[in-house]
């Protein structure tokens, strides 16, 4: 028989195995999808940890997601001179300011059109 010895064993598993791929596809996929998908949280958080001990900051999750910049208020706005000669005053913030921040924004745009 051969179930006692292990290389018959192991050979005729492997013709066993040959076999029901070839009569059944569609199982063995779904077999492999299911195995990958028990399988994919535990990979993930050891990927996970080991990039944390590296040094590899988390980056933020979603379809177009990019680092969030923290930049001070002093540099969100710009005030420039057109060539037109009109002072202007340029906002190159997506979300936003307090209204302290525009406060500030406004007091020192006013002093400098008080200067011209």
């Amino acid at each position: 028989m051969p179930h006692k010895d292990p290389i018959k064993r192991r050979e005729a598993n492997k013709r066993a195995q040959k076999k029901r791929r070839e009569e059944k596809p569609e199982a063995i996929a779904l077999t492999e999808y299911l195995r990958h998908q028990r399988a994919i949280e535990k990979r993930r958080k050891k990927s996970t940890a080991r990039n944390r001990a590296v040094g590899f900051p988390e980056r933020p999750k979603g379809q177009r997601s990019k680092v969030e910049l923290v930049v001070p208020a002093s540099r969100k706005w710009r005030i420039f001179t057109h060539p037109d000669g009109v002072t202007r005053l340029h906002f190159s913030s997506r979300k936003g300011y307090d209204l302290e921040e525009l406060q500030i924004i406004m007091r020192e745009f006013k002093a400098l059109r008080a200067k011209h």
